[in-house]
């Protein structure tokens, strides 16, 4: 294959160069001749009658220029510039619309744009052995619809409220770019910017307000609505001076001093004069004032929306008569008990301000302001309380009240003394550790021991028991008042007599026999609790308890049995005795002589076999 393209080579070389009339061929002035007579020509008067054209050039893409057009309007695409060495078979048209890839076919194709935009359309053209090429084409589409203003609902708002200018409902096709608010304030046109703004109204009053929006073609819409402002600025009232005015004399009330941004719609008077509410109307009015006081007298201005304001004006008939002061009745309570002082007894023309009690306890002053005071009595005593009055005037009077607190405390009673003693000993009783609130009077003691009862008076007592036992000491205190209190306490008087243990006889017994041991004759002055034996047998220590006990040896000898009687106070006696138990040697003899005798007849019984 090879061999055969060197050959073509060379053979298109010959005719070219060397003899071009001997393969029927005309070179232009260049030197050049068309391919296809080189083609015809190597066919017909050579070998290669096979011989072909194969085609490496690709064609040359041409979209035309770019080119406008307003929305909604339709571009014919025109690629028939587009050349190739052979011939274009297919032109391909392909742009990007609404997010969609819109392909066209032909040399010439048409679209209409209804979206305003820049699109870039490609021209794809490819011969007929598929070599191919590019070219790109911009078509610009002209936004042509106005955006829709959409302006907010008109608006009633209060003076000083902020209104929100809201442009968020506008639309457009493409996207707005201006947000334009226009509105007359105070004779200033007044112009805000963006889609949203704010504006504080002030003054009360309608507004018009102009929305213009626009996109970026310049396209516009137009939108109004209407802020109605409130008047929420509230008038100023003017009562006048304060004054003073002597009793019975015409009072004259003037509020012309008072104002409003808008104006002011009516002016009303209230106070209090005698116990009844008082209401005059008018910028200007007056009234016959009778009781002496101060008069706070309320100016109550109202504007044409409504709006109001208050102002204070006191006028003053002076007061010439001074208060009666009433503490009340005399009282006694009982201590702890609490009083109620009551000073709404004292009276005044006009009425009293102030009111001011006063007692001494334990040497300090205590007070009250209250015109009813409540307080509590801890101490017995009598006490003075004083109440001291005064008008508004400065006018004042005073008046004073006894409070008797009776002693209602009881006294503590309380016994200090030893709660044991050994009988035959002095036993003190001390109640000087009592206390009272005021003072003891009487100590009263009573003692019960046994089957009776001994009576006492005095702080302090003594008394010697003989026979022990135990007692209940009761001691009742009294104070001047008649208050009283008891306090027990226990004691006892201890045993300290021994029990008697009469001497024991010695026992003689024999191996095996029960012995009984008897200690019932042991007496005391109170009596025996416990019985103890104790003594050695085989080795061991043997502890019986009981008044009667009994116990069997089994060994032969001599016992040391020591019996101890206790009585319940831990006082105690001990006695000792001997125990002989005998007869135990004959035994051994009796079984000595029968192993004897055994062992003989044993020895008889052996000789006898023999022989």
């Amino acid at each position: 294959m090879a061999n055969r393209l060197v050959e073509i080579s060379k053979t298109v070389s010959y005719a070219l160069q060397h003899n071009p009339g001997e393969f029927g061929l005309v070179l232009d002035p260049q030197g050049r001749v068309n391919l296809m007579d080189l083609i015809g020509a190597l066919r017909k008067r050579t070998k290669y009658k096979d011989v072909t054209v194969q085609d490496i050039t690709p064609p040359v893409a041409d979209a035309g220029p770019a080119r406008f057009v307003e929305q909604h309007g339709s571009v014919r695409f025109d690629g028939g510039a587009s050349v190739d060495n052979v011939g274009v078979v297919n032109w391909t048209w392909t742009l990007t619309y609404n997010g969609t890839i819109v392909t066209l076919y032909g040399p010439e194709a048409e679209f209409t744009f209804h979206i305003p935009g820049e699109y870039d359309v490609i021209l794809n053209v490819t011969d007929a052995r598929g070599l191919w090429d590019e070219d790109h084409v911009t078509i610009y589409v002209m936004d042509m619809t106005d955006p829709g203003a959409v302006a907010p609902d008109d608006l009633t708002v209060d003076q000083h409220e902020v209104v929100i200018l809201d442009g968020t409902r506008c639309t457009d096709n493409v996207a707005v770019v201006n947000w334009t608010w226009s509105f007359v304030y105070r004779g200033t046109p007044m112009t805000i910017y963006g889609e949203m703004a704010s504006f504080t109204f002030d003054d009360a009053g309608s507004f018009k307000v102009t929305l213009s929006v626009s996109d970026a073609a310049g396209n516009r819409g137009i939108a109004v609505f209407h802020v109605t402002v409130v008047d929420t600025t509230p008038p100023i009232a003017d009562a006048g001076e304060d004054r003073e005015v002597d009793p019975g004399t015409t009072m004259f009330l003037d509020g012309s001093g008072s104002s409003d941004n808008v104006g002011i719609a009516s002016y009303e008077w209230t106070f209090t004069h005698q116990g009844q509410e008082i209401h005059l109307d008018g910028v200007a009015t007056s009234y016959l004032l009778k009781a002496a006081r101060t008069y706070a007298i309320t100016l109550k201005v109202t504007d044409t929306e409504g709006n109001t304001a208050v102002a204070t004006v006191k006028v003053t008939v002076p007061d010439l008569e001074s208060p009666t002061a009433e503490a009340g009745e005399n009282v006694t309570v009982d201590q702890g008990a609490s009083v109620t002082m009551d000073a709404s007894g004292s009276t005044d023309n006009v009425g009293i301000v102030a009111w001011s009690w006063s007692l001494q306890v334990d040497g300090e002053l205590v007070t009250s302001e209250e015109a009813s005071w409540e307080y509590e009595f801890v101490e017995v005593g009598t006490y003075e309380v004083h109440l001291h009055v005064e008008d508004a005037a400065g006018r004042h009077a005073e008046d004073t009240m006894t409070v008797t607190v009776m002693d209602t405390t009881a006294p503590i009673a309380t016994i200090v003394g030893d709660i044991t003693s050994d009988q035959g000993e002095e036993i003190t009783f001390n109640g000087s550790a009592s206390i009272d609130n005021v003072g003891i009077v009487q100590w009263a003691w009573v003692i019960s021991y046994g089957d009776s009862d001994l009576y006492f008076n005095g702080k302090t007592i003594s008394h010697t028991f003989m026979v022990p036992g135990e007692g209940i000491v009761n001691l009742t205190v009294v104070d001047a008042a008649g208050n009283t209190d008891s306090s027990n306490l226990n004691f006892k008087v201890t045993d300290n007599v021994a029990p008697y243990l009469p001497r024991l006889r010695d026992i003689d017994t024999g191996i095996g026999d029960k012995v009984t041991f008897d200690g019932t004759k042991a007496t005391d002055n109170v009596g025996v609790v416990s019985w103890t034996w104790t003594f050695e047998d085989g080795g061991r220590t043997v502890t019986l308890e009981g008044a009667q006990v009994e116990h069997t040896f089994e060994e032969p000898g001599e016992y040391q049995i020591t019996l101890t009687v206790v009585d319940a106070d831990g006082n105690e006696a001990a006695e000792t005795f001997t125990v002989t138990v005998s007869g135990g040697a004959w035994m051994y003899v009796v079984i000595t002589v029968a192993v004897v005798a055994v062992v003989m007849a044993v020895m008889v019984i052996m000789r006898m076999s023999r022989g």
